[in-house]
């Protein structure tokens, strides 16, 4: 059982981290990795459609500014001529100065005249900037050179005479330096793109590890808890939920460690109270079973099964209100009654014993009616144990004295007793549940910690004061219910 023990907390560790580890880490690191992916892809979109548009559009400016300036050289010296004629004369001087591609078109887009020698003259061209520039505004065009497959740029600007448009010159120019200083910024944005997601992915991996490494050690402390190493404590330095958690963690081992050692005082005192009462019915119910058993002897056996039997009862009860207590589940049945009357009664029903011990009962009363609203039977079971305690602890010839004062609100209930007393050492435990002191006299240990139970349940308390070898004043106060004047 034992072997079995000790192995279910690894195997649950082992599988608990696993998952922490599978779940926590995975998920931050894989959330931070596609957030940067995503980001990185949208920027080098944006950042790729940008360059184009850029470099382009600056070419486009280019072959536009030496369009308008072979069209004012046309327009300044040949343009009230013939476009054909300015073609078969050689009257061409205004474009021969460009290091691109050259052609001139008629304005129905027939090529009249190509630099580059291709075998486009007499066809008619329908492109995007040829349409463009017959509608007389420039026209740019993106694609493959006619004479090879090179990349290029195109451009067509309408010719003008003074009268109305009379042609079309087309300049087509190399994009190869631009795509090539395009791919370079690329491959450098990748590049950076792909340092940015190693930086990211490092860095995740360290926020895993410092989420993931508290919660391993969190789980290893539960994990020891279970197998009831109560004493195990988490590290409370972490920052944030992770120490609120450790906190709480340790907090709840306080409050296991404390529950599994009332538990444990518990079996212990019940075992050993209830032993000695029943020890004693028993060998006195095997005494009486004697059939020469004399009278007097009957008689003084039953008497102690009968007290022994009324110590178990009463055994029973304070744990059953101990339990009550425990759980939470006390509950109070409120009514008004007279204190000094209950305070009267108690007294006549103590004073026989109190008679046997050679004990006096004196009390003072501040006023003749003390109306309380309170649990009755729960009182009395306070009083009742206070006044039991004090002449258990009181010795021949002593004196207990039960006072009733009122104050605005409050009523205190004191009984005070020339006993044997506590000692300071032990005053403060008095309450504990299950301590029951250096006194053999002591039974269960709970009967004046369920007293003060049920003072605080009521809103009062219970004060106790003692002095070795003098005696000792428990004092019950109890809120009184406001008084309404007489209209």
């Amino acid at each position: 059982m034992e072997e079995k023990r000790r192995i279910i907390p690894e195997q649950l560790h082992n599988l608990t981290f696993d998952r922490v580890k599978d779940t926590i880490g995975l998920r931050i690191m894989g959330l931070v990795l596609a957030v940067v992916f995503f980001g990185t892809v949208i920027f080098e979109i944006f950042y790729v459609r940008s360059l184009y548009d850029y470099y382009y559009d600056n070419m486009s400016g280019s072959l536009t500014t030496q369009a308008r300036y072979n069209e004012e050289l046309f327009y300044s010296y040949v343009s009230d001529e013939d476009l054909n004629k300015v073609v078969l004369e050689n009257k061409n001087q205004f474009f021969r100065g460009n290091a691109m591609q050259v052609q001139l078109l008629n304005n129905d887009g027939t090529v009249l005249y190509d630099s580059a020698g291709s075998n486009l003259p007499g066809s008619t061209l329908v492109t995007e900037d040829v349409q463009n520039a017959q509608e007389n505004r420039a026209g740019t065009v993106v694609g493959t050179a006619s004479y090879s497959n090179e990349h290029v740029m195109s451009l067509s600007y309408p010719l003008r005479s003074p009268e109305n448009q009379v042609g079309i010159i087309r300049l087509t120019t190399s994009l190869a330096e631009v795509d090539e200083l395009i791919r370079e910024r690329i491959l450098l944005s990748l590049a950076f793109s792909a340092f940015v997601l190693l930086l990211s992915g490092l860095w995740s991996y360290l926020i895993t590890r410092s989420i993931v490494k508290p919660i391993r050690a969190l789980t290893g402390v539960a994990n020891r808890l279970s197998d009831g190493q109560y004493t195990e404590r988490a590290d409370e330095s972490s920052q944030g939920e992770i120490g609120e958690l450790a906190r709480t963690m340790n907090l709840m081992s306080d409050n296991i460690a404390q529950k599994e050692k009332l538990k444990n005082e518990f079996i212990s005192s019940v075992s050993h109270e209830l032993r000695t009462p029943l020890t004693s019915i028993k060998g006195w119910a095997v005494t009486l079973q004697n059939d020469n058993i004399k009278p007097e002897i009957m008689d003084e056996g039953l008497k102690i099964i009968e007290k022994e039997s009324e110590r178990l009862g009463t055994m029973v009860e304070e744990l059953l209100d101990f339990s009550r207590f425990s759980t939470g589940r006390l509950s109070l049945n409120k009514v008004s009654f007279d204190l000094v009357e209950m305070a009267n009664r108690l007294l006549r029903q103590m004073t026989p014993r109190a008679n046997e011990k050679d004990v006096h009962l004196n009390y003072s009363y501040s006023e003749k009616t003390v109306v309380v609203v309170a649990d009755e039977d729960r009182i009395k079971q306070v009083l009742i144990n206070v006044l039991d305690n004090a002449i258990k602890f009181t010795d021949s010839g002593g004196t207990i004295y039960l006072e009733i004062q009122t104050a605005p609100g409050w009523v205190t209930v004191t009984v005070t007793d020339t006993g044997i007393g506590i000692s300071e050492d032990e005053i403060q435990f008095v309450t504990e549940k299950f301590w029951k002191g250096s006194s053999s006299q002591s039974h269960s240990g709970l009967g004046l910690s369920i007293s003060e139970e049920i003072a605080k349940a009521h809103g009062g308390s219970l004060k106790i004061k003692s002095r070795l070898g003098t005696g000792t004043s428990v004092s019950l106060l109890l809120p009184m219910p406001e008084q309404k004047e007489d209209v």
